[in-house]
């Protein structure tokens, strides 16, 4: 699947995504045209391939089996379970800025080539924080990205000098594609462990001791599947979460912002407040890498990195401005 999403990646590098209408199929958005099956790929087989190879287990598909996914356009920029754990729905919006995400750590590697006061993660954050806080009002575009780099870069940026052995394209699609791997294994996991049947089952408000040790279950569970499915395909080890640590990181961000302007409801939800889910997160990862005994320091660094720039872009998006 990576191959064939490298290609569509060179192909939406040409387009623009479009704005918008309220909650409704996601025509819209080119790039979900383009990838819709490896989407349904990662929800609908992926799991299938994983049971198959023993790395799932037979509860374990049974009780996802069948969930449906749902993808709509109604600009949210998050993906969430229902209540009765029947389907997964991700906002096309949230798509597009994970995969303008990832254009952003790998866009922003070959950045820090270019200059030496330029660090490998500044246009993750310079993107993030500029972008997060008018989605609704400027969708992200593939002409405002290169706006965006050209300021962080001081100087129009010049795509010509990306090293002739690497494949731009095919870049990006690897924390993307770790991303949704990670975002939809993680509510496929809530669904798996039960905690909608928990969540149905109280009478009040779930307690935020309870939603963060929830949180981390989920966390657990879809490092883990991501996990399985990289041994199968054979990656660097802890490479993929790289991009679940900055999914997650543009997820919360949006949540701060939302929390700032009034709009963020925890109340039916798992998530926490932004800052405590990286903490989360973070916490889960660290211990994965360490059980694995994977002590890369590029690996470690690099992931540090993304988590302790989310964590910058989600105190910036949360100020007035």
């Amino acid at each position: 699947m990576r191959v064939q999403l490298a290609i569509f990646i060179a192909t939406i590098l040409l387009l623009d995504p479009q704005n918008a209408q309220a909650c409704s199929p996601p025509n819209g958005s080119k790039l979900y045209q383009l990838i819709a099956d490896d989407i349904d790929d990662i929800f609908y087989a992926r799991p299938e391939r994983l049971h198959s190879r023993g790395a799932i287990s037979d509860e374990f598909l049974s009780r996802i089996r069948d969930v449906e996914l749902e993808v709509c356009d109604n600009r949210s920029y998050t993906a969430w379970v229902n209540r009765d754990g029947s389907r997964v729905t991700m906002d096309v919006g949230f798509i597009e800025v994970m995969f303008f995400g990832s254009m952003s750590l790998i866009f922003g590697q070959f950045i820090s080539t270019q200059s030496t006061e330029i660090g490998v993660l500044d246009l993750y954050e310079v993107w993030n924080i500029q972008a997060i806080p008018t989605l609704n009002d400027n969708p992200i575009t593939v002409e405002r990205f290169l706006e965006v780099s050209q300021q962080v870069l001081g100087q129009p940026l010049d795509l010509s000098e990306y090293p002739e052995r690497r494949d731009l394209s095919f870049d990006i699609a690897g924390p993307f594609v770790h991303a949704l791997g990670f975002i939809i294994g993680h509510e496929l996991c809530h669904v798996a462990l039960g905690h909608l049947d928990e969540l149905a089952l109280s009478e009040t408000p779930i307690s935020d001791e309870r939603r963060r040790s929830m949180e981390e279950e989920a966390d657990r569970c879809a490092i883990e599947i991501v996990n399985r499915d990289e041994e199968i395909l054979g990656s660097i080890p802890g490479a993929n979460l790289i991009g679940a640590a900055a999914a997650m990181g543009m997820q919360t961000a949006r949540e701060a912002h939302q929390e700032r302007i009034g709009q963020l409801q925890r109340e039916n939800t798992f998530h926490l407040r932004p800052g405590e889910r990286l903490e989360v997160l973070a916490s889960v990862i660290f211990q994965d890498l360490d059980r694995r005994g994977i002590n890369s320091p590029v690996t470690r660094s690099t992931i540090l990195g993304v988590l302790e720039s989310s964590n910058s872009i989600v105190e910036a998006v949360s100020l007035e401005y």
